[in-house]
């Protein structure tokens, strides 16, 4: 497999996601929040009981709603105080999604792109995409829970390369690690024919996540998208940019354009406000991150 060019690669990883060869089916309980999602009726009791359907999505929620971040500790006993007392019924399903559709994937850990760098980079853009929307205009804010969901899984591309052709991520994230400043998409329309964008994409619609992830995933390195659902690619890809300023992310290298900002009314005070806020609960990000490997 390792010795097909980026354009035959790209052909046939393509093909294998158009007719979803080999890819992991969508677990039984995100299928489950999928539908409760869609229905006018679901509520908190129901999705507690399709969340504690599924032992180790339980006790990574509680773990969550338990955190620092929130000041309840071990008052909060239970996923359904979790959602009704903590993150409340939407971001609690949003959360429980992201959470459910990554550990569907199973991916190298080591390297610059293994799985606990991985999923650190996405609980951290995951919470600085709905703090940088609270910073919005009332008017233009788009939904939290959305945002949440948008952030988490905006790599899973890489994801789904891990899970499908382990060898070719080991290789981009060797490469990657010795010399950043390629640019992470580059490399992999180099060495791969295809980046992490668009077969996040891919993967992401093949399963019916909502058209916002979707498109917040294939566009999010895309400063110029103007297209529907464009806030929710434009929050994905400050975030992306504040994080690598702070050291915590490692796929971007300078700053967030100014541009970007003016079209989300976004001001340099208010994005360092929300980023401020976010790394208060570091810790308990790195925690929840290394949750998902473990």
């Amino acid at each position: 497999m390792t010795s097909l060019s980026p354009q035959d690669f790209a052909r046939l990883y393509e093909e294998q996601l158009v007719r979803q060869t080999n890819l992991p089916p969508l677990p039984h309980t995100v299928q489950q929040l999928l539908v409760l999602k869609g229905s006018d009726t679901g509520d908190i009791r129901e999705l507690a009981a399709i969340v504690d359907s599924d032992p180790l999505l339980a006790a990574q929620m509680l773990r969550y709603g338990q955190s620092p971040l929130f000041g309840y500790g071990s008052r909060i006993t239970s996923t359904e105080e979790v959602i009704s007392l903590v993150l409340g019924y939407e971001p609690a399903l949003f959360m429980a999604l992201g959470m459910g559709v990554g550990k569907s994937l199973e991916s190298p850990a080591e390297g610059v792109l293994g799985l606990e760098v991985l999923w650190r980079d996405g609980f951290y853009n995951a919470a600085l995409c709905v703090e940088l929307a609270r910073q919005m205009p009332a008017k233009d804010r788009p939904v939290p829970g959305l945002c949440h969901l948008s952030g988490l899984l905006h790599n899973i591309g890489f994801l789904l390369l891990g899970h499908l052709h382990p060898t070719r991520l080991r290789l981009i994230s060797s490469q990657f690690e010795m010399d950043p400043s390629l640019g992470i998409i580059r490399l992999e329309k180099m060495m791969l024919g295809v980046s992490h964008d668009t077969s996040g994409a891919w993967l992401a619609k093949a399963w019916g996540l909502p058209d916002e992830v979707v498109t917040a995933i294939l566009q999010h390195h895309n400063e110029s998208y103007q297209g529907e659902h464009a806030a929710y690619a434009q929050l994905v890809n400050i975030a992306s940019h504040l994080l690598s300023e702070h050291g915590v992310s490692e796929m971007v290298i300078d700053l967030p354009s100014p541009k970007l900002l003016e079209a989300l009314g976004l001001t340099s005070e208010s994005v360092e406000q929300a980023l401020a806020s976010v790394l208060e609960g570091e810790g308990e990000l790195a925690r929840l991150a290394k949750s998902m490997i473990s």
